[in-house]
């Protein structure tokens, strides 16, 4: 069953945003509308830039009629103050505030709650059973920081507005219907090592489940390689496979090429069904 969310995290350079693309296009080609987002800024006040390869990508979404969601902390923060005060002049106000700037800023994992209610806002809101959202994530201690800020909130408050946006939050992602979250790896041992930590990370401080995906997989490519790189390399996938075979839940082969998006294009095309 597809979900209504999904995240994608795992260490820098594992295929994070590869795979977050490919999923929005097997998706699109499935008959649903899928929403690739991307939390485009960590703090209040941060200039907005999108560099070489997020412009691309916002071209090559639009050539396949791809919904993208690039979420600034400033709209987010904007929206969430103007529904709670009913006011989005006052809420303006307060934002430019240095003071208040300062303070959003200096509270580690408040971004990620704005975040994490804006994705949800939208998706309750727009109540469209086939638009599905997937999150470009961060890096795995900060994806491990987006999930565990909404308890740790909900601990420190223990009452109030804030308190209850989180219950309301973690209660949603908990229905299993609406939510998912892929760890991405490659088939090294200190990326498999970092997967398997941030799993279990995740699982221990939260209530969410978790699954990995292990990306760039020689083995399921099925081609007969040669020489005595490709042969160890290989060989580590098999022990990694082997040791850790159980918490893999899908090997993506490697897909040769230079070019960044034809790679998405032809990884849409394969078995995801798994992701789902």
């Amino acid at each position: 069953m597809v979900k209504k969310l999904y995240l994608f995290s795992g260490k820098g350079g594992v295929g994070k945003s590869t795979l977050s693309l490919a999923f929005c296009q097997y998706l699109k080609a499935h008959g649903y509308t899928p929403h690739y987002t991307l939390l485009k800024a960590g703090s209040l006040g941060e200039e907005i830039h999108f560099n070489d390869f997020e412009s691309q990508t916002l071209k090559f979404l639009k050539n396949q009629n791809i919904q993208a969601n690039y979420l600034t902390l400033d709209d987010s923060v904007l929206e969430y103050i103007a529904k709670k005060l009913h006011s989005k002049t006052i809420a303006s106000w307060i934002l430019k505030t240095k003071f208040f700037q300062s303070l959003i800023n200096i509270i580690p994992g408040f971004n990620y709650v704005i975040y994490m209610g804006k994705i949800l806002e939208n998706i309750t809101e727009e109540n469209q059973p086939k638009v599905v959202y997937v999150i470009d994530g961060p890096a795995s201690g900060h994806s491990q920081i987006l999930l565990q800020s909404l308890y740790q909130f909900k601990k420190i408050f223990s009452s109030g507005i804030l308190y209850e946006d989180c219950q309301k939050m973690i209660n949603w992602l908990l229905i299993p219907e609406n939510f998912k979250i892929n760890i991405v790896t490659l088939p090294s041992v200190f990326s498999i090592n970092e997967a398997l930590e941030l799993k279990q990370n995740i699982e221990s401080e939260t209530a969410f489940s978790s699954q990995i995906v292990l990306n760039d997989s020689l083995k399921k490519t099925g081609i007969p390689f040669q020489g005595k790189y490709t042969n160890n390399r290989l060989k580590l996938e098999n022990q990694i496979i082997e040791e850790n075979g159980e918490q893999i839940v899908e090997s993506l082969p490697f897909v040769p090429g230079n070019d960044f998006f034809e790679i998405v294009s032809e990884i849409s095309n394969g078995e995801l069904e798994k992701l789902i």
